[in-house]
């Protein structure tokens, strides 16, 4: 005769399941797998046996990590468009004349004649 006491001891969760401790490249691989499983969050943590909370945790923290990463990781653009809706000053003889002073002490200055 077949133990059905036994069986059903064998499937019980753990009551004292002990918390499991992942790394960054851990839970970056693990969300991977959720990606391309196909499976809602709550199912793919369910089959996993990985605790819900921890996955959505984990989940906001290395999508801002990454967010952060790719904004430090871009350089400053190299020119910046700087355009005025109207003249700050009409000067009489046509010219105008620019000065920008630089924190580095470095000064430009533009000046404009009509030929």
């Amino acid at each position: 005769m077949h133990d059905t006491n036994q069986s059903q001891e064998s499937i019980k969760p753990n009551p004292l399941r002990q918390k499991i401790r992942r790394s960054a490249d851990e839970w970056n691989r693990i969300i991977a797998d959720y990606k391309a499983s196909g499976l809602t969050q709550r199912d793919f943590c369910q089959q996993r046996d990985i605790a819900y909370s921890s996955f959505t945790n984990w989940l906001i923290k290395l999508k801002k990590l990454r967010m952060d990463l790719s904004t430090e990781s871009r350089p400053p653009p190299l020119f910046i468009d700087v355009s005025a809706d109207k003249p700050l000053f009409q000067n009489e003889d046509n010219e105008w004349d620019v000065e920008l002073a630089f924190a580095n002490g470095t000064v430009l200055r533009l000046k404009q004649t009509q030929v």
